[in-house]
Order: C-alpha cells, then structure tokens, then sequence
C-alpha cells in the first residue's frame, strides 16, 4: 500500500470544486422553483382570461336587443267621449291667435285653425278648427270644421263636423252640428239642429236636462 500526501494544492482545488458543485447545485434548486412558480402564475393568470372572456360574452349577449317583430304589440286605449284629432291640442305655424289680452271686433277669417283666448265680437271663420279657451267670451257667430268650446259663447255656432262642450263651457244660442258632445258640467241653452232631425229646443247642464222639440 502506498501512501501519498498531498499538497496545499490539491486541497486548495479540492475545495474550490466542491464549493462550485455545491453553488451550481443551489443554482438550479432555485431555477426550480422559479420555474414551477411561473408555471404557476401563468396557469392563474390563463384561467382568469378565460372568466373573463366569457363573462364579456355572457355580457354581449345579454345586452344584445332580442328580434321580436311580429310577436309585440303596442295598443293606446282610447276613453269614450274624449275629442278625436285637432289643433286646439297641438297648435301649428297655421294656427291663428287671439289673445288673452286682445278684443277683436269684426270678422276675421282664416283658412288654417283659429284659438280664441281674450274677447270677440263680430263673426269667426276657420277653415279647419276653432277653439274657445277656458276664460274667453265670444259674442260671436262661428263658423268652423270643429268646434271646441271651453268658454263661454253667446251667438251662433255651425260645426260643419262636431261641436264638443268641454265642462267648462257655456254656449247660449243657436247651434248646427252634425255631432254633438257635451261633457258632464257644461251648459248649453238655444236651438239645436243636427243633419237628418229638425230643430230641437234644448236646455242642459250637469244638473239637469230638458228637450222639447219644437212645434209641439
């Protein structure tokens, strides 16, 4: 058996390698690690997109309008008694005015519709509509398509297609209407004549109401 001793030297290398070995051992134990984290984190981080992505599609779709034509319809009730189309509701640019300050005298003649606000004396005459607001006086005759009356009235009155009394309209005098509405609280008094019937005396408010027919 031999026996050789060794050097400061050698064992100077001896150690320098094992430290190297054992460095690089540390070295990849931690390369590892970083590695299965990472694997980790992008696992995470994939899995959130995915839920994101399909709530988003789940959001789009739920936002989508749903194609329901043909199975939805709108209807608008209409209440009985209530006064069809007409400009005393919606005036336009062909509507004329006279206003609550203002007091006309003399005819006055219009080929669009007519909103009577202050006073008026004399004859009126609208092509489409006519309508006495609610605190107007006409002492006139009137002459119009429709009629609303929601004032008061002394004179004449020839609707050549209706005549509505608001409840608060009063209307002394004659009237020619082919229809006639009357609301619950407005009072009339004079002759009525309508297409197809005669002349038919007539007295009424919310009260009470009383015909006669005349010649009788």
């Amino acid at each position: 058996m031999i026996f050789r001793k060794e050097n400061r030297s050698e064992s100077f290398q001896r150690q320098i390698s094992s430290l190297r070995q054992q460095l690089q051992t540390e070295t990849e134990s931690q390369t590892d690690e970083f590695r299965h984290s990472e694997s980790q984190d992008t696992s995470q981080f994939s899995a959130s997109a995915r839920e994101g992505r399909e709530t988003a599609d789940v959001t789009i779709a739920a936002s989508r309008p749903t194609d329901t034509s043909g199975t939805t319809q709108i209807t608008t009730a209409t209440t009985a008694g209530t006064t069809p189309r007409g400009t005393w509701q919606t005036p336009d640019t062909n509507t004329s005015v006279i206003a609550g300050n203002a007091h006309w005298n003399g005819t006055l003649r219009t080929e669009g519709s007519l909103h009577v606000h202050g006073r008026a004396e004399g004859e009126l005459h609208a092509t489409h509509d006519l309508y006495v607001a609610e605190g107007a006086q006409v002492d006139a005759g009137i002459f119009a398509d429709n009629v609303v009356v929601a004032g008061l009235v002394r004179g004449t009155i020839e609707a050549r297609t209706r005549l509505e009394v608001l409840p608060q309209g009063h209307v002394s005098g004659d009237v020619k209407a082919p229809k006639l509405v009357v609301h619950e609280g407005a009072r009339l008094s004079g002759k009525l004549t309508m297409e197809g019937t005669g002349a038919v005396q007539y007295s009424t408010s919310s009260q009470s109401t009383k015909s006669r027919r005349s010649g009788r």
